[in-house]
Parts: C-alpha cells; structure tokens; sequence
C-alpha cells in the first residue's frame, strides 16, 4: 500500500512539475492551407532526404501523388548538400574541430510548374570534435551526424510549412487559378 503511495505520489509531482515549466508534447504540425495534394519533385539522385520527405508529408496527412497533374502544389527540391570541414584543432593537434552542415533548396510550384514559393534555405549546421585516434571521414562516423542533421532540417522544413508565407503564396494562386 505505501509502495503505491509513494509512487502515485511520485506521478504526480513529475506532472506538476513538467506542467509547471511548460512542457508539453509536440504532436502534428498543422501546415498551410491549400496544402493537401502534393507531388514531390527531387533533382537531387540518390539523396534520402527526399525519401523522408514523402514519409514527413504522409506522416502528416498529406496526399503525395504520383503525378503533377494531381497535385494542388509541387514540392520542387531543388538541391541538397552535405559538408564536414575542419575548422579548428587544440595546440597539440589532440583535439581537432569540424562543422558538419546540411543545407537543402526547395521551392513551390503550381501544376503547371508556375514558382509560387521560393527557392527557400534551410540549413542545419552542428560541431563536431574528433579526439587523436578517431578518424572522421569513415561512414560510421558521418552519417549518424549527417542523418541527425537532416531530422533537424526536417523540422525547420515542417515550421515553414506551416507558416503564413507559405499560406499567403498557396492562398495567391487559388485566386488567380480558380
């Protein structure tokens, strides 16, 4: 009996007090109007961010299609980079600093691959340090940062998504395409 006071009492602490600092639990991203049919157009081969774009856009109840003609807005990446660069290191070259950075280009269009938004940046950076006996460069060192950053880029991307800009270009067309 006093276990699960003592735990129900525990419970309720750990609410008021996550309550009390603000927290509360993301959930979906409600992004512009007139958002709903979407073709995702990628000129970057090979490159997963374009994948997990599609999985993003269904995850949040978008309709991806497989053509052009069926969409209300195209989704036009543009281009995507990743980069690692050394930009510092301690006296005794034991510690060495890199920028790892992830930066992709997209823009809106209209069926008819009229620019209604864009071309947009979002970039994602981060710091990296590399101690003496690890080497960065290898895939098992990289890709775990370079995927983190493109979550991050994820993200950013949802928030502009679903910010008035994107609403007032999508809004603009509907008015001049009835």
């Amino acid at each position: 009996m006093k276990k699960n006071v003592k735990a129900l009492t525990a419970l309720a602490l750990c609410s008021l007090l996550l309550s009390a600092c603000g927290f509360h639990l993301q959930g979906k991203q409600e992004l512009a109007k007139n958002f709903d049919n979407v073709y995702v157009l990628s000129d970057t081969t090979h490159s997963p961010i374009t994948s997990e774009i599609i999985l993003l856009f269904k995850t949040n109840n978008l309709n991806v299609v497989d053509s052009p003609v069926q969409a209300d807005v195209i989704f036009h990446i543009n281009n995507d980079k990743q980069s690692a660069a050394q930009i510092g290191s301690n006296t005794t070259q034991e510690t060495r600093i890199y920028r790892m950075r992830y930066a992709m280009e997209f823009s809106l269009e209209s069926p008819k691959y009229q620019l209604l938004y864009g071309p947009n940046n979002i970039v994602s950076t981060t710091t990296h340090y590399v101690y003496s006996g690890q080497v960065l460069g290898n895939n098992q060192e990289e890709e775990p940062i370079f995927t983190s950053l493109r979550r991050d880029t994820l993200q950013k991307l949802l928030l502009k998504l679903s910010s008035k800009d994107i609403e007032n270009a999508l809004e603009a067309k509907n008015e001049t395409n009835p």
